[in-house]
C-alpha cells in the first residue's frame, strides 16, 4: 500500500476537471514513512477496485466510490513529487469499519 487517507472528491469520467478516467482527491493521507497533506490520483480502465469489511474483501463498482470514504491506494508507475503528490492508482480499496 503506498497511501491511505479520505477521499476529498471524485472526478467522473467526461467531468472537465479530471483525467479522461477520472481521479480522486485524498486528504489528510499517510504511508508508511511519508505523509501527504494532499494527493490526486488517477484512475485508469485498468485500476481495480474493492471494498473491505470485516468479511474481506470483494469487488467494488468504481461509481460507488464516495466522498468521506477511508481508502487504501496502491500506486503505478511514476509518482509526481508536487503539491499534492500526484499518481495512477493500480488498486483502491475502500475500507469499511
Amino acid at each position: 500500500m503506498d497511501l491511505i487517507g479520505t477521499i476529498r472528491r471524485v472526478h467522473s469520467v467526461g467531468d472537465a476537471s479530471s483525467p479522461a478516467d477520472g481521479a480522486l482527491e485524498i486528504a489528510g493521507s499517510r504511508a508508511g514513512l511519508q505523509s501527504y497533506a494532499d494527493a490526486q490520483v488517477t484512475l485508469t480502465s485498468s485500476t481495480e477496485f474493492f471494498e473491505r469489511t470485516e468479511h474481506g474483501e470483494r469487488a467494488l463498482p468504481r461509481a460507488q466510490l464516495q466522498t468521506a470514504q477511508t481508502v487504501e491506494v496502491w500506486f503505478t508507475g511514476p509518482t509526481q513529487e508536487t503539491f499534492p503528490i500526484r499518481a495512477t492508482a493500480r488498486r483502491v480499496v475502500v475500507v469499511r469499519s
